[in-house]
């Protein structure tokens, strides 16, 4: 039951996530998706594309506080040894190196 909560609070979270506004554009959208998925190769290929690492989603989350956000849901319900928050970890790192906006 517990942990079928905490998929459901992590699902929840990320439904603000699954449209970006006109806030972001493309890139920044992947970002954003790529960050969800902790995806760590494509955040590097983004970053490196010059997506803007201080974009705002349509709640105004900056990348960073969403990949902080993520990261906390992968630490509950997964442990922080997992893969995912390890990635997490990682991408959060990468954003703060390319002087992401909190």
């Amino acid at each position: 039951m517990k942990k079928m909560l905490r998929c459901f609070v992590f699902a929840l979270s990320l439904c603000f996530v699954f449209a970006s506004s006109a806030l972001a554009g493309e890139l920044e959208n992947k970002l954003f998706e790529a960050v969800k998925g902790a995806q760590v190769d494509v955040v590097r290929d983004l970053i490196n594309k010059g997506a803007n690492v201080s974009a705002r989603d349509e709640s105004c989350q900056t990348v960073l506080h969403f990949a902080n956000n993520v990261a906390d849901l992968y630490y509950q319900i997964y442990g922080k040894d997992s893969v995912n928050s390890k990635n997490a970890e990682k991408i959060i790192d990468m954003l703060e190196a390319a002087d992401a906006m909190p």
